[in-house]
């Protein structure tokens, strides 16, 4: 799903009568910068989540026990 940032990339590339194979791929390697960005940010995120649990408790969190817990009935 695109963001703003995306969407507005892509609507500048339609919109703009100047716009040529260069401005085109400038804009792309600008969204598959952002792109990659969005891909890694979520791996880097649980990554210090996990650092900073290990930390409090002195074990490593065991995401295949949580994922288990979750699908458990509600009251």
């Amino acid at each position: 799903m695109f963001d703003q940032v995306e969407h507005a990339l892509l609507e500048e590339l339609l919109i703009d009568p100047a716009a040529d194979v260069t401005w085109f791929r400038a804009n792309f390697e600008r969204l598959l910068a952002i792109n990659d960005q969005r891909t890694r940010l979520p791996e880097s995120l649980l990554t210090l989540a996990g650092r900073a649990h290990v930390r409090d408790r002195g074990e490593p969190f065991d995401w295949r026990r949580c994922g288990a817990n979750a699908g458990g009935s509600r009251p």
